[in-house]
């Protein structure tokens, strides 16, 4: 939407935006004849949305103040405090400058270092809203989680170990491996064998020798023989494209 039919007081378009974003995290009925309009007319803005958490209760940045200084710095955004954090959407008027809206945030972010932050997927359809806050919030859970030594995480670096784990929810790990895998894992713990490195590094590269005895530290003849025993104890088709990625998934899980 092009920001001429925006409310003509840069404050009442704010004020009115930033109302709209919270009715919608909040699961509120959309009020006014404008945010109507912009829900069904939002295609002319793409936004990214950052979930943004203070590292320490000791720190002396005050969520509304971190609000009002991202509200200065970007044309057409909103931030506001919702559940404990401080939460952005961030305008990006460029058809292809999603990467620079981002690093252009994470610049000016990175100077308040009392917080960390989750950074969702660029969209346009305002109605998502909620969809990204989630991928934001997911972002920074697993982000510091996994990477603490960081402040800020995008939910792409992120998506594939979500659904992972989301894959656990009804069924142990355990339940999921092959018997062929379960294989490996029995034998690596009874020998100094490390077979289901091996595969992962192997699938990991494509199933390229050369790559996988470069990366192992290994002769290719071997790698070669190597190889043959763990396809002995896999019990799986190697060149059966749904088999590798079922295989390459479990060891995903087993990494987590």
């Amino acid at each position: 939407m092009a920001l001429c039919q925006l409310p003509a007081e840069p404050e009442c378009q704010t004020y009115l935006l930033r109302d709209l974003f919270q009715r919608l995290l909040s699961n509120l009925p959309i009020e006014g004849e404008w945010q109507l309009n912009i829900l069904q007319n939002s295609t002319g803005n793409t936004y990214i949305c950052t979930k943004l958490q203070q590292n320490s209760r000791y720190q002396r940045i005050s969520g509304s103040y971190l609000c009002s200084l991202i509200e200065d710095h970007f044309l057409s955004s909103v931030s506001f405090q919702y559940e404990e954090t401080v939460v952005s959407f961030i305008a990006n008027n460029s058809n292809n400058a999603c990467d620079a809206v981002r690093q252009e945030h994470l610049t000016e972010l990175t100077r308040l270092v009392a917080y960390s932050g989750g950074i969702s997927d660029l969209f346009s359809d305002i109605s998502q809203a909620p969809y990204y806050y989630r991928q934001a919030g997911i972002a920074l859970e697993m982000g510091r989680q996994k990477c603490p030594e960081q402040d800020f995480f995008y939910f792409k670096d992120f998506a594939l170990s979500y659904m992972l784990s989301n894959s656990q929810e009804k069924f142990p790990l355990q339940m999921l491996l092959t018997s062929g895998l379960q294989n490996l894992i029995d034998h690596d713990k009874a020998s100094d064998a490390n077979y289901v490195q091996t595969l992962r590094v192997y699938l990991n590269n494509n199933m390229s020798l050369v790559k996988t005895s470069t990366d192992l530290f290994v002769h290719r003849t071997t790698l070669i023989a190597r190889l043959k025993r763990i396809q002995t104890l896999l019990q799986t088709d190697s060149e059966s494209p749904t088999e590798r990625l079922y295989i390459q998934l479990l060891l995903k899980l087993l990494e987590m």
